[in-house]
């Protein structure tokens, strides 16, 4: 077993990718040591702030934890960036992505990603590892394709108004709007727009947003989206991307020429607005609800103002990739009562959703995971404090219907989620692979009563022992005085 604590990401593994991890071990440690005489150099020298820059940098993280990197647009070149420093990362970003493509030809496609996204940390101006994650040059900026086009087509991206013709920019800034031809005030345009029939329309790479607040929180939803969308992509690559198109790109080839999915999402200015848009068409009492993904129409649906909950923009959000992303899952998926005919196994869709509202932003990146999370927090507290616990086997068996029927059914929620902590993190997260492969299996509706055991390769009393000793370490880190700085 070897740490790697600069990506967070540990893995348990046989004879011969333990070899390939523990080169990625040393080079680490090797960058390390580098980094740390740089600093005490530059502390001896009274440049106090850059050494603690660079500590900060190689500061180890949280193992329980899993990162996404924040990757800036602008070439480092136009950053003011010491060269002493920014060799010792390219030349570092240059091993991790040998090493990340000798692991995509072994098929380690997890650790492949993994490392690929720490070559663009270090050094954000790799170009192969830019390439494999989506972006190329243009205009002197890392852009998507995406972007591009919209660049090529004369828009500019604002963080108010979002992708808009290049030359109207002024005009928007000072208070006018282009509707249907003409331009009218902003004042005009939202009475106009209160409907949500007649909302604004927002366009992001991976969303279509309506919405009836204003043009500036559509665009801001939109933001929040996206960001949630390259973490979830993150973490859950293999459930979207195909193997063959990963091996492509590292192989230097073309991956998938399929275009972005677009999502659709309806944003309300308040509860009663979203209960009234709703409430004759919807399964579900919407009274207890701050959001909901109805996946007949393939659209989640949000509220803002009183009621409203971040975390359930992610719980929802997270149903919504998971059934659309992958067009295979959501041509199976969006079937008629789908859900209402599987008999195993609805414990992952909710539980899945709950772990992703342990979304955070520690150390300067996106992290998922940890002791951070509410309703994780509470149900790790219930396992050892009223020691409340209903076994895997039973947990596997509970389809939607007699899941959402049961009286404890917040608690079974909470559970839910923390098994799925321990499945990404536990044991040294070697689950973390056959937890996607599982998922695959239910949304795909290929599962069994067995499929958890089948794709983790436990035995069930296995799981259930790891799963509690895992349980055990979280609640002495919710007890703990003090938890690492955010």
């Amino acid at each position: 077993m070897v740490a790697c604590s600069l990506c967070s990401t540990t893995f348990a593994a046989g004879e011969k990718e333990l070899a390939l991890l523990q080169q990625h071990t040393d080079a680490e440690a090797n960058f390390r040591q580098a980094a740390e005489k740089l600093a005490a150099d530059w502390q001896t020298q009274g440049k106090t702030s850059q050494a603690q820059q660079v500590r900060e940098w190689i500061k180890p993280l949280d193992p329980l934890l899993i990162y996404s990197p924040k990757l800036p647009d602008e070439p480092q070149a136009k950053v003011e960036l010491d060269e002493t420093w920014a060799k010792l990362r390219a030349d570092y970003a240059d091993k991790l992505y040998e090493l990340a493509k000798v692991a995509a030809r072994e098929r380690q496609l997890t650790w492949a990603y993994e490392w690929t996204l720490e070559t663009a940390r270090q050094n954000p101006d790799h170009a192969d590892a830019r390439r494999l994650l989506g972006f190329r040059q243009f205009q002197g900026s890392w852009r998507t394709d995406y972007e591009v086009q919209q660049l090529q087509a004369g828009k500019v991206w604002h963080a108010k108004f979002g992708w808009m013709k290049k030359d109207q920019l002024d005009r928007y800034l000072q208070g006018e709007r282009f509707v249907n031809g003409k331009w009218m005030s902003a004042a005009e345009e939202g009475v106009m727009r209160s409907d949500i029939s007649n909302g604004w329309e927002i366009e992001t790479e991976h969303y279509q947003i309506v919405t009836n607040i204003s043009l500036e929180e559509g665009v801001a939803l939109g933001q929040r989206l996206e960001e949630f969308y390259r973490v979830w992509r993150h973490v859950f690559l293999q459930f979207v991307v195909p193997p063959s198109d990963l091996n492509n790109l590292f192989a230097g080839r073309a991956g998938s020429s399929r275009k972005p999915v677009q999502h659709k999402v309806m944003y309300f200015r308040s509860r009663p607005e979203y209960m009234r848009y709703l409430q004759h068409s919807v399964p579900i009492d919407l009274s207890i609800s701050s959001g909901f993904y109805f996946g007949d129409r393939s659209t989640a649906y949000f509220f803002a103002g009183e009621g409203s909950d971040p975390s359930s923009l992610i719980h929802e959000a997270t149903h919504q990739l998971f059934s659309e992303a992958n067009p295979e899952v959501h041509r199976v998926s969006s079937k008629n009562q789908f859900w209402l005919r599987k008999r195993f196994n609805f414990w992952i869709v909710e539980g899945v959703a709950c772990y992703m509202e342990s979304l955070g932003e520690r150390e300067g990146r996106y992290s998922l995971g940890g002791c951070y999370n509410e309703r994780i927090q509470r149900a790790m507290i219930r396992l050892y404090g009223d020691k409340y616990y209903l076994p895997l086997s039973e947990l596997v068996t509970l389809n939607m219907t007699n899941l959402q029927g049961r009286s404890d059914i917040a608690v079974i929620y909470g559970q839910s989620a923390a098994v799925v902590s321990f499945l990404m993190h536990g044991e040294s997260g070697k689950y973390r692979d056959s937890l996607v492969r599982y998922l695959q299996a239910v949304y795909l509706g290929r599962d069994t009563q067995g499929s958890l055991l089948q794709a983790t390769g436990a035995k069930q009393a296995q799981l259930d022992q790891e799963f509690m000793a895992y349980t055990k370490e979280l609640v002495k880190r919710i007890n703990a005085p003090e938890k690492p700085s955010s």
